[in-house]
């Protein structure tokens, strides 16, 4: 329960409510879970739960708490410096880069993107959701 409440904080500093609906709003945690369990292979399953454990570790270490009780400049700060590594691991990867040679939180922006995208919340209010196109 605790990397879905993480994963949930997580996102919402990647995708914030503002004056749409954020990633809390469409709980992209159960998803990301089940998702990552269900279709990701045992190789990416390691990294994501190693990303897990990297984020968990290195908000105690730079920070001396738990990500969940960071201020919201703390964790955009901490999101911000993650993005940059990386960016350097993909741009060190080049273009035949496999999924085995991106940063762990490659993975957690992309799967977050996705779970918000797909969910209810991010399909109806905040992309253009045509139930049925066209004149009917």
């Amino acid at each position: 329960m605790w990397a879905i409440a993480l994963l949930n904080e997580l996102g919402e500093t990647i995708l914030p409510a503002t004056d749409t609906p954020g990633a809390k709003d469409a709980d992209v945690g159960p998803f990301i879970t089940q998702y990552v369990s269900d279709c990701y292979d045992d190789d990416q399953q390691a990294l994501f739960r190693e990303g897990l454990k990297d984020l968990r570790e290195r908000t105690q270490v730079v920070y001396g708490t738990d990500f969940a009780n960071l201020t919201d400049s703390q964790r955009r700060a901490f999101v911000d410096d993650l993005d940059q590594a990386a960016k350097i691991v993909a741009a060190s990867a080049g273009e035949e880069a496999g999924p085995g040679d991106l940063h762990w939180f490659t993975m957690m922006k992309q799967l977050v993107i996705f779970a918000f995208f797909t969910s209810e919340v991010g399909g109806t209010e905040v992309l253009r959701y045509v139930q049925v196109p066209g004149r009917f």
